[in-house]
């Protein structure tokens, strides 16, 4: 086994593998109080000649353990907040020989108290508290020595799926791991399973997995040595003793799907190519590092979690994108105070006694000529393009006079407000504000100069702007928040698909059905963009991406392990994106009959055969969706 046959062919130390990254140095200097670089190197290379002398793992001799790991992995950060969110969440570090992990997690915020270290050897420990300059008392976090492989340490046993019955045990007075099985939150393991052949690995990652809390979003996360194709690590310097078995990416998630039971955990698992100085740069000496995690899901009967568990992370939304900062002269602008305009804007409505009206939004976007209260956002520094986007459609659909066209549409997440009409001279007011309210606060430089203004001076909403662009304005912001997701969202609406056809196989949708949807998605842009008398597609369009947004909006407010209402949302998105060609084919038809009556060729958008399967995969959606509510 190679683990066993490290220490009979250790090579001398070599002090050239002493490097510190910026902030490397700084965690040291911090924790050791050595601030000189020349002592603290002196300082550090006195420790690793001593633990080398413990046990000859090469990690030391290369000076591996200075490296921060953990604080480079992709789900430190959601790990920190775990910690800060979960009362009572525990983190083991696992392996941890001299602790400099678990410690940068305490520096970091994770609370001491509900943290500890497991290692075979107390000897490494013992060294990182010479390494830290500290003790037992000045820092009092628990380390537990034992082999993980000795059933007296770690009892063998299946994960839990239930809280377990036993409470948590008082930390400080552990003397094994066993008492610990079904309450650790986050269990952080790095260069460890690589020391073991491929049996070994298993039997770890059994005992690990023993251990993790069943509650949503307790993790397993670290990196260890791998291959891009699982099997022995060849090296031409090593004998066939002490060749290095490897995973690669999908061995290692189809190992922790052996353990865990189908859709209980999320596992993810990528192999890099890092850069060794201490092996020659030919082909059979490279070196691959395997990035990973291993997340509890609620558990429950659901298969919807297996589409949830990654599309959740990754859904993306063009509405997120920062726009460019424009660079336009604070001069050329029209203040809100001047009278000066060489555009035809109607007059300001007069201040007359009547009653408001009776639609409380439009009322109050009359009654104001204060941007932000236009909009309805407040006004504040941190105020970017995605609330500006969100606020603008929310009130657009609010007030848009012509949005009676599409009724089921507009008003699918509002009340039904039967006073509106195309010939509503007030929504039509109340319209124009919002879009000069918007082009003016979505725009940095025109905004600043709006902000400069004095509270008290009187501004002309209909003098700052052309009303008249009010619906080129619409139609823009519409097109262009579509157009962007189509092109960003098309290949994670693919691999969800993909996991659609296979929880629900009586779909029969195949690769076939998925490119006609993604085709279908992609013909959908240049369609609208060409039916530049179709209002009904915009305003169908204006609904849809509204309720996207919407929903985007409630998913980002979710906290990163609230899994279930992550996975209703996802659902949720997938359905309105689903549902995108459908509502255009309705609204384009509406719109092409009237045409046929006028004597035009009638087309059709959607086949029906896609419609069917559409419908039908929304179907199934709705059914997961109602389970997760």
């Amino acid at each position: 086994m190679y683990h066993s046959r490290i220490d009979k062919i250790k090579p001398p130390l070599d002090p050239s593998f002493y490097k510190l990254a910026d902030d490397e140095a700084a965690f040291f200097k911090a924790m050791t109080g050595i601030q000189d670089a020349e002592d603290l190197k002196r300082h550090i290379l006195s420790v690793q000649a001593k633990a080398y002398d413990i046990f000859g793992y090469p990690c030391i001799r290369r000076c591996a353990f200075l490296n921060l790991k953990i604080s480079r992995l992709p789900a430190y950060k959601q790990v920190l907040k775990l910690g800060q969110e979960r009362r009572g969440a525990i983190l083991l570090d696992m392996g941890c020989c001299f602790g400099n992990d678990v410690r940068k997690a305490v520096a970091d915020g994770w609370p001491m108290q509900n943290a500890l270290a497991s290692d075979l050897r107390q000897g490494f420990w013992d060294a990182g508290h010479e390494l830290f300059k500290t003790t037992p008392e000045a820092f009092p976090l628990k380390f537990v020595p034992g082999d993980l492989f000795d059933p007296a340490h770690l009892a063998p046993r299946e994960p839990f799926y239930e809280p377990p019955s036993t409470a948590v045990p008082d930390i400080q007075s552990l003397t094994s791991l066993t008492p610990l099985q079904g309450h650790i939150s986050v269990i952080h393991v790095s260069a460890f399973f690589h020391l073991f052949g491929e049996d070994q690995q298993q039997q770890a990652c059994k005992a690990i997995a023993s251990l993790l809390s069943p509650e949503p979003g307790s993790t397993i996360f670290g990196s260890h040595i791998a291959l891009p194709n699982k099997g022995f690590r060849q090296r031409p310097d090593t004998s066939s003793e002490t060749q290095m078995f490897c995973h690669d990416s999908n061995s290692w998630k189809e190992l922790w799907g052996q353990i865990f039971e189908k859709g209980s955990v999320d596992v993810e698992a990528q192999v890099v190519e890092v850069n060794r100085d201490d092996i020659n740069k030919d082909a059979d000496s490279r070196v691959h590092m395997l990035i990973w995690y291993v997340a509890s899901l609620l558990v429950c009967d659901l298969d919807p979690l297996i589409l949830c568990s990654a599309a959740s992370s990754y859904f993306y939304l063009p509405v997120d994108e920062d726009e460019d900062l424009q660079s336009t002269d604070d001069k050329s602008l029209i203040q809100a105070s001047s009278s000066k305009s060489n555009r035809r804007a109607p007059p300001h409505p007069k201040t007359e006694t009547k009653a408001p009206h009776q639609d409380p939004i439009i009322a109050d976007i009359l009654s104001s000529d204060d941007l932000y209260r236009v909009l309805g956002v407040e006004r504040t520094a941190k105020l970017d393009t995605v609330s500006l986007r969100r606020a603008y459609l929310r009130r657009s659909r609010a007030c848009h006079p012509e949005c009676v066209f599409l009724p089921v549409l507009c008003n699918r997440s509002s009340n039904t407000r039967s006073s509106k009409s195309s010939d509503d001279p007030e929504a039509t007011s109340a319209f124009q504000k919002v879009s000069v309210a918007y082009e003016i606060l979505s725009n940095p430089t025109s905004r600043r100069v709006y902000d400069r203004r004095p509270a008290s001076t009187p501004y002309n909403v209909f003098a700052a702007s052309a009303t008249n662009h009010a619906e080129e304005t619409f139609r823009g912001v519409i097109l262009g928040i579509f157009n962007e997701f189509l092109d960003g969202d098309l290949e994670v609406i693919r691999t969800l698909l993909k996991t659609i056809n296979d929880i629900n196989p009586s779909l029969r949708l195949g690769d076939e059905g998925i490119n006609s949807v993604i085709s279908t998605l992609q013909g959908i842009r240049e369609r609208a963009l060409s039916e530049i008398a179709c209002r009904a597609c915009i305003y169908a369009l204006h609904a849809e991406i509204s309720r996207l947004i919407e929903v985007q909006h409630a998913f980002r407010q979710l906290s990163y392990f609230d899994l279930m209402g992550r996975s209703r949302l996802t659902i949720q998105l997938t359905r309105i994106t689903l549902s995108l060609p459908i509502a255009l084919e309705r609204a384009m038809g509406d719109q092409t009959q009237r045409n046929v009556e006028g004597g035009e060729e009638r087309s059709e958008m959607l086949p029906r055969q896609l419609g069917l399967i559409l419908r039908g995969m929304d179907g199934a959606l709705e059914r997961m969706e109602r389970v997760l509510t």
